[in-house]
């Protein structure tokens, strides 16, 4: 049973500094800039390359990882982001920079869907819940004190240690994973995997991200914006006819039909689209308007993420007890509530204000983000559970990815910060009311009856 536990140790060190440096760098953008005197397009630069990867990767690396050995690709997505994260520690250029999170969104796209199936390896079918369970908690704890962690370094040493700091635990991971972890697969000789979507995938979210990052500075209605913005249509449709006729496909359309399925992508999209757009706007107006140190900064960014990790348990009770639909409402009202508050932002505003408007985001994130996956893996039925899955963690993450394009290009289109904080928060609020509409019009009325 210690082995066990070991084996759990060391899976969970490796899973656990991806989510922490990601939630770490929202933290150190500022000093970044400062250090680079990067612009904020570049700073957008340093975190949608990021996004972009693990948006294509993800899913597909797992099936990889199951096709040719999974502790073999769990090794070797570690030290692709440990890699990574010495080029970012390093770095003497924002460019640098940039590659180094390309790198880190390979890495991250190994290490997450990978470490989930090493997991369930070390238990019975039976406790395959209490795995997932553990992965869970390890994730949202990581994402959750990543803040706080991030601005406890900024004030101490300096924005490099960020991408420093892990190696040692990822020596740690894999000193012990290699002799002690049962290297584990599904014996089949060859991985189907989708290339031709991971193909289209990409070339339908790089334009797209281009066009929504630099039409402000190229115009809106010039040719280069529209001429990504064509390609991205024309990458869409050609994913979606692909995808109807590939075996192993990367987004099934065809799961869209089910209501239900729907509007839990939806939610899922839209809450991740404000996660990750407030958390690159939030650092930047708190340490360029209101002055605020980093850890500071990181304590406030802790009122968001807390509440994910403290009512996990409790909204999994809640989802049988009253149904999802009620939490989405309650959520996404929090959010938007969350919102409405923060567009009133200025450089004044006190840190009770903003830590409450804060915690209210909180609470709607930690209302929505575990039952989207409960419903979309519960309406397609267990033979497809796991394609349900993936197919909504593509959509989430090309939610974060344009999240963070757009909310960056609102962000510093007006000359004031905060007009441009105001603005991004009035986007938030929309999407809000989207996720909220699609939770009321859309998840029908007897869902509770299909809860598993």
């Amino acid at each position: 049973m210690k082995k066990v536990w070991l084996q759990v140790f060391a899976i969970c060190a490796g899973l656990f500094i991806v989510p922490l440096v990601f939630s770490s760098i929202f933290v150190a953008l500022p000093a970044i800039k400062k250090s680079f005197e990067a612009s904020y397009v570049q700073l957008q630069w340093v975190m949608n390359v990021y996004g972009i990867f693990i948006s294509v990767l993800l899913v597909s690396m797992g099936r990889l990882a199951d096709a040719f050995g999974r502790k073999k690709y769990y090794v070797l997505g570690i030290v692709i982001f440990g890699i990574a994260s010495i080029i970012g520690g390093s770095a003497q250029s924002i460019g640098w920079l940039i590659a180094s999170a390309a790198l880190q969104g390979i890495g991250g796209a190994i290490i997450l869907p990978v470490s989930q199936s090493l997991l369930i390896q070390l238990f019975s079918e039976k406790q395959k819940s209490q795995a997932l369970g553990i992965w869970s908690a390890v994730a949202g704890l990581a994402f959750a004190i990543g803040p706080i962690l991030g601005g406890y370094i900024l004030s101490s040493l300096n924005w490099r240690w960020i991408f420093l700091f892990p190696i040692p635990i990822f020596l740690l991971s894999i000193g012990i994973i290699i002799p002690k972890v049962n290297e584990s697969k599904q014996g089949k000789k060859d991985a189907k995997i989708d290339w031709s979507g991971l193909f289209l995938l990409f070339f339908l979210i790089v334009p797209l991200i281009f066009g929504v990052i630099h039409g402000p500075d190229w115009g809106w209605s010039s040719i280069p914006t529209l001429l990504c913005f064509a390609a991205a249509l024309i990458f869409l449709s050609l994913l979606l006819k692909h995808e109807k006729k590939s075996e192993v496909p990367i987004i099934r359309p065809e799961f869209f039909l089910n209501r239900n399925f729907l509007s839990s992508s939806v939610a899922n999209f839209c809450l991740i689209f404000c996660i990750w757009a407030l958390f690159f706007v939030t650092p930047i107006y708190l340490h360029s308007v209101r002055m605020q140190p980093s850890l500071t900064v990181g304590a406030l960014l802790l009122c968001m993420t807390v509440p994910v990790f403290i009512l996990s348990t409790a909204v999994a009770r809640w989802y049988h007890q009253i149904g999802p639909k009620l939490l989405f409402i309650i959520g996404f009202a929090s959010i938007a509530l969350s919102a409405i508050l923060q567009s009133f932002f200025s450089a004044e505003t006190s840190l009770f204000y903003i830590g409450t408007s804060f915690l209210f985001f909180g609470l709607g994130w930690a209302l929505i983000f575990g039952p989207t996956f409960t419903i979309a893996t519960s309406q397609i039925g267990k033979n497809f559970a796991a394609l349900a899955s993936g197919t909504l963690i593509t959509i989430q993450e090309i939610g974060g990815s344009l999240g963070l394009a757009v909310s960056g290009t609102v962000f510093r289109v007006p000359s004031s910060p905060v007009q441009g904080y105001q603005n991004a928060m009035y986007l938030l609020l929309g999407f809000a009311i989207l996720g909220l509409a699609a939770s009321i019009f859309g998840l029908s009325k007897n869902l509770s009856k299909n809860r598993r």
